[in-house]
């Protein structure tokens, strides 16, 4: 499974090539031809008249310049990975989006969306377009008949923007941010801002805050302990960094990371990687560790086997939708992956070794 994207790191870690081949003829004649019809599995609209929050026109500046949205998009199309979390969020129901995980097998995934975003998706089904590895599908995108073009959480080239502008306003990622490193609240904020909800994307912003002030009170054991999360992918461990989200997640809740690995982290790269020989930098205060492919490579090594994290039972255990609410790091997958983890890394840092990690799940 092929999860958040990484810089310098094989898969199922790696970034995923996200650069989408201009087909400009092909998807200007399909919109041409189908810009006065519509099936009915793609008629579902916003209700934004009752949501309050921004008036249009609004004008959103982004990597390629600006984006102007004259008046309240109807048919919205999600194109970042993840975004569509956020327009559900808001209360707007696509008519379209990108599946990241395609075919992935798992039960946990639904329609292309995670648990914690089912319940959100109105009668009318979304489209899901299926993730091409390096380029969007614009006589699909075009055929929707999008007012606009939600693409935070991608790695959109110019030529890319300047070929999906021409179907609708289209917002691009942040120039803030490093493709795909833009944090969750800000790109709530812009994809509240884009589609007239700002003061519902505010109001779910301090939610998730809320949240996690609430865990980190309910939890002062939490200060000063170190905790990383870390998996193992052809003999080789990846201990993600402080600027993954799952780093991110920790430190809000008031963990600090392991200055020894974090000295190993070069300062192009999120993750450190170590050898089946440095098992030893994994010991720390709570060490997660991933639920990925060959992780039993890992939890069997003798040298893991004696860390005295390991012996004294606090490793929290990996379990797939939680993984993929914190690689997701948006606004409602990260209150599920709290929900969850919180108990597990409260049994961990409590310093009882009775206290059975595995078990402690809300």
């Amino acid at each position: 499974m092929t999860m958040r994207p990484l810089r310098h790191a094989p898969e199922p870690y790696r970034r995923p090539g996200f650069g989408f081949t201009c087909r400009l003829l092909g998807a200007l004649t399909a919109l041409a031809i189908l810009g006065a019809c519509g099936s009915p599995a793609t008629e579902a609209v916003s209700d934004a008249e009752s949501a309050g929050g921004s008036s249009f026109p609004v004008t959103i500046e982004h990597k390629y310049g600006s984006t102007t949205i004259s008046k309240e998009p109807k048919r919205v199309v999600v194109l970042g990975l993840t975004d569509v979390d956020a327009v559900l969020a808001l209360g707007v129901q696509p008519v379209g989006f990108v599946d990241w995980y395609g075919e992935y097998p798992k039960a946990d995934i639904r329609n292309g969306l995670w648990p914690w975003s089912h319940d959100a998706v109105g009668d009318v089904q979304p489209v899901v377009m299926p993730r091409n590895e390096d380029k969007f599908n614009f006589e699909t995108i075009a055929s929707l008949r999008p007012d606009i073009l939600i693409a935070q959480y991608t790695g959109m080239t110019e030529q890319e923007y300047k070929t999906a502008s021409k179907i609708a306003p289209t917002v691009a990622q942040s120039a803030d941010f490093p493709d795909f490193e833009a944090p969750w609240d800000d790109t709530t904020r812009r994809i509240g801002k884009a589609l007239g909800r700002s003061e519902k994307a505010e109001e779910l912003i301090r939610g998730v805050q809320e949240k996690f002030a609430a865990a980190r009170a309910a939890h002062p054991e939490f200060q000063g302990k170190t905790a990383m999360l870390v998996g193992i992918y052809d003999g080789v461990i990846y201990a993600r960094g402080p600027k993954e989200p799952h780093g991110k997640v920790l430190a809000e809740l008031g963990f600090s990371y392991p200055e020894k690995v974090a000295a190993l982290i070069p300062d192009d790269n999120v993750l450190a990687e170590l050898s089946l020989e440095q098992v030893e930098l994994l010991e720390c205060d709570v060490l997660m560790v991933g639920e990925f492919e060959t992780a039993g490579d890992l939890t069997r090594h003798p040298l893991y086997q004696n860390l005295a994290v390991v012996r004294e039972d606090r490793v929290v255990p990996g379990t797939e939708p939680v993984e993929g609410a914190l690689y997701w790091a948006t606004v409602t997958s990260l209150p599920y992956a709290l929900d969850h983890l919180v108990p597990q890394l409260a049994a961990a840092a409590d310093g009882d070794p009775q206290t059975k990690v595995a078990e402690a799940i809300s």
